[in-house]
Parts: structure tokens; C-alpha cells; sequence
């Protein structure tokens, strides 16, 4: 199985035979009747009966469509809005999803620089590691909101620089690992797919990163002639 979101998605989209991503955007006053009217879920005025309605038709909703389509993308801010009660149940969802073999989008649209963008991307993109949590995980893949510019995007790029290497065999090396090993070269290839921007990122990260270690390196490009080359 593959171990990368994107990856995991296309096949999953393959074997599905659809793009389709459903959302899940609950409102309580557009849920079933049937929910709305169970006497333990039937007072919108009280936030643990609301809490109950909104699990309860998220649950059924996974259930039903888990067959049919790839992933789920779970919008935070109508669970936001029930505070720690509804952030709960958040997370007991996309553990759900998980469980059903869907690819989960977090819908959390953060965007900010520095060491604040740093703190969203380790709360929703890095499983909790304090104790008693270890049951609880984050979803797949995240929304961004890109108005803070490149400063708010690339922080939860770097986050994932723990992961940049995973063999098959589920070994990981850190971008900074790789860069240590290649730098021992003269001469280093890096293939590609054209107009694949992931691959686009991981090669400037890359060459960043030999950079540091060795400043005089030259960066020549395939589809240029000698007396071009950059």
C-alpha cells in the first residue's frame, strides 16, 4: 500500500472509479427529521443533544459512502462552533473515516506565518504524542488558506520533512539525512515528472539543502545546451 496521501488518493480514486470528495458541512437544523426528532437528540438549545445529532448522521453518512468514494473532507468549523465538545467527536470522525478505509481532509483552512503557522500545522498534521491521546490521530491532508503568502504554505511543507524518504519497507530519512548522503557524490541525478509540483518542491528543497553543504555546487538542467546552462 502506498504511504503517501497523494498516492493513496489516486489509487483509491482508481479502484473507486470516481474523483467524488464528500463533504461533511453538518448543520443541525438541516439534519434528518428522524434525528431531529429522537428524543435524545431533539433540543438544539442544549450543546450535548446537538453534539449527539451531529455524530449521529456524520456516523450513518460515513457508513453509506465509504463504498463509493475515495475520501471524506471534514469541515472543522461546524464542530468548532460546540467548542471541546464538538472537537471531540471532530476527531472520533476522522478516526471513523480511517477506520472505513477513506482518505480524510482535514477542512481547517489555517493560514499564518512564523512560529504560529509552525503550531497549526503540528496540531493538524502531526499525531498527538501526550499520554493518554494515542488513539487520537489527524487526518491525511489538510486545507490551507494561502492570503499570508508563501511563508504561510511552506510551514506545513517542512513539517513533513521528517518523512521525506520512505522505503518500502517503512524506513524514513529526514530531507537533512538524504542531503548528507548525496552530498558525498560529485555528480547527483535527480529524475522527474514533468509538471508534477510536488516533484518540483522536493527538487528545490533538495537543492537547498546540498547548498548549505556545499556552497560552489553548479545546478545544470537537462533540456538546456552547454552554453546555456544556468
Amino acid at each position: 500500500m502506498a504511504n503517501h496521501f497523494a498516492d493513496r488518493l489516486s489509487e483509491a480514486v482508481k479502484t473507486k472509479s470516481t474523483p467524488l470528495v464528500v463533504g461533511l458541512d453538518p448543520v443541525y437544523g438541516r439534519l434528518p427529521e428522524q434525528i431531529r426528532t429522537d428524543p435524545r437528540m431533539n433540543d438544539e438549545t442544549d450543546i450535548g443533544a446537538s453534539v449527539d445529532a451531529v455524530f449521529d448522521f456524520c456516523t450513518r453518512t460515513l457508513k453509506v459512502v465509504a463504498p463509493l468514494v475515495p475520501a471524506v473532507k471534514i469541515n472543522i468549523a461546524y464542530f468548532e462552533r460546540y467548542l471541546w465538545e464538538g472537537l471531540e467527536i471532530y476527531y472520533a470522525l476522522v478516526s471513523e473515516a480511517e477506520a472505513l478505509g477513506l482518505e480524510v481532509i482535514g477542512d481547517v483552512k489555517r493560514g499564518d506565518i512564523g512560529h504560529t503557522a509552525t503550531a497549526y500545522a503540528e496540531a493538524h498534521l502531526q499525531n498527538p504524542e501526550f499520554v493518554d491521546m494515542e488513539g487520537t490521530i489527524v487526518p491525511d491532508a489538510i486545507t490551507v488558506n494561502g492570503f499570508a503568502g508563501a511563508d504561510g504554505i511552506l510551514t506545513y511543507f517542512a513539517l513533513q520533512a521528517a518523512a521525506w524518504i520512505r522505503g518500502e519497507d517503512g524506513t524514513v530519512k529526514t530531507l537533512d539525512q538524504v542531503a548528507d548522503d548525496l552530498s558525498r557524490y560529485d555528480v547527483v541525478f535527480f529524475g522527474e515528472f514533468h509538471g508534477h509540483s510536488g516533484i518540483h518542491l522536493a527538487q528545490m528543497q533538495m537543492f537547498r539543502a546540498l547548498q548549505q553543504r556545499y556552497a560552489d555546487m553548479t545546478l545544470s538542467l537537462e533540456q538546456f545546451e552547454r552554453d546555456t546552462q544556468p
